[in-house]
């Protein structure tokens, strides 16, 4: 240590060997009795703030004077460092012990003038962080899920004077949230092949539902969909199959739930009336050399996206029956008698229980 106030005139006050610090960490800082940055003013009975880091307990401090004498400007002093005062957590929790509602969790501290914090655990699991105020502290969470939970509250304090602690463990079971399960059809009476759109509502008391739900009649799954979830509710739109039977069927819309989430189930009914079939004729050409016997097909449906007809067509030249054939994936090919002379091919459709019965005529010109 170089000074120009050294006592020999020489500008060394002191010297020492080499040595390391961190001076982020060191094992002791002191505080200034004066307010100026590296030194402070003593005297008899002069004191000095000295604060302890890792290691206070080990350390010596060297202490200088730059105008003793020769052999009497250095001395060292032991540092006694007091014990860090004890404390005691203690936490309460208040809760409805349901997955997804509020949860309080109350915490006090002796003594009261400890500063510093409380960090929330769930197991070895950090939850959130609060102040230390008068010896107490409030924090509060919705996420807790259902299951069993283990809580504590740590206190950490800011400053080396109070040792840390560790409250008693809060042992709780949580239920899972109740949810409410709603079906809508549209529209509720439709004809035989044509769309039925259902929608799923669930909704969680106080945890959000995910996955799928599934729309069933008698145990028989009909559609499943994902929930699209917002907030506290989940909905899910799906098209029911368009080959349901003419009547009244009773749907079961059931969201199975999950860990944190009961399940629920809902019902509506949608009654199916007979569609209107399409009947159509195909073939090659409607143009024909006299004498041949041209093939026909007839083909029987509900329209786009509709299933295909089932039972029977009869087929007429003129007035007169060419035969009645079976549909096969709602079609039937049919071979016409020689055509003598321009005609009209007719096409009768009795109907099967699902589609109203159709007809359809097409003329057959000789030329």
């Amino acid at each position: 240590m170089l000074s120009p106030y050294a006592f020999a005139g020489d500008g060394v006050v002191d010297e020492v060997g080499p040595f390391t610090v961190d001076p982020y960490s060191p094992p002791l800082w002191f505080e200034s009795n004066i307010g100026a940055d590296f030194v402070s003013q003593v005297g008899d009975g002069a004191t000095i703030d000295v604060h302890g880091g890792p290691g206070a307990a080990d350390a010596d401090v060297l202490v200088l004077h730059h105008l003793n004498g020769t052999g009497d400007r250095a001395q060292v002093v032991g540092v006694d460092v007091p014990a860090a005062i004890a404390t005691t957590t203690t936490l309460e929790v208040d809760s409805s012990r349901t997955a997804g509602e509020g949860a309080l969790f109350q915490m006090a501290l002796t003594p009261r003038e400890a500063t510093g914090t409380f960090t929330l655990y769930d197991g070895d699991t950090a939850l959130g962080t609060t102040e230390v105020v008068d010896g107490a502290g409030v924090w509060s969470t919705d996420q807790l899920g259902a299951g069993p939970h283990a809580l504590r509250a740590e206190y950490t304090p800011d400053s080396p004077t109070y040792a840390p602690s560790t409250s008693n463990v809060v042992e709780i079971e949580f239920a899972p949230s109740a949810s409410t399960t709603t079906l809508s059809v549209t529209p509720t009476v439709v004809r035989y092949g044509r769309p039925v759109t259902a929608t799923v509502t669930v909704t969680g008391q106080s945890w959000a539902p995910s996955g799928t739900v599934t729309i069933s009649e008698r145990g028989k799954v009909l559609a499943t969909a994902d929930l699209t979830v917002d907030g506290l509710v989940g909905t899910a739109t799906v098209e029911l199959p368009r080959d349901l039977a003419t009547g009244t069927h009773r749907l079961v819309a059931a969201f199975a739930g999950a860990t944190d989430i009961a399940g629920s189930q809902a019902t509506a009914q949608v009654r199916v009336t007979p569609g209107q079939a399409t009947i159509a004729l195909e073939t090659a050409t409607w143009t024909v050399p006299r004498g041949s016997t041209p093939t026909v097909t007839v083909r029987v449906g509900g329209g786009e996206g509709a299933p295909a007809a089932t039972g029977r067509v009869t087929v007429l030249l003129g007035l007169r029956p060419v035969g009645t054939y079976r549909l096969v994936d709602g079609a039937a090919t049919v071979t016409l008698p020689a055509v003598r002379s321009t005609d009209v091919v007719t096409a009768v459709y009795t109907g099967d229980g699902r589609y109203l019965p159709a007809l359809t005529r097409h003329a057959v010109r000789v030329g």
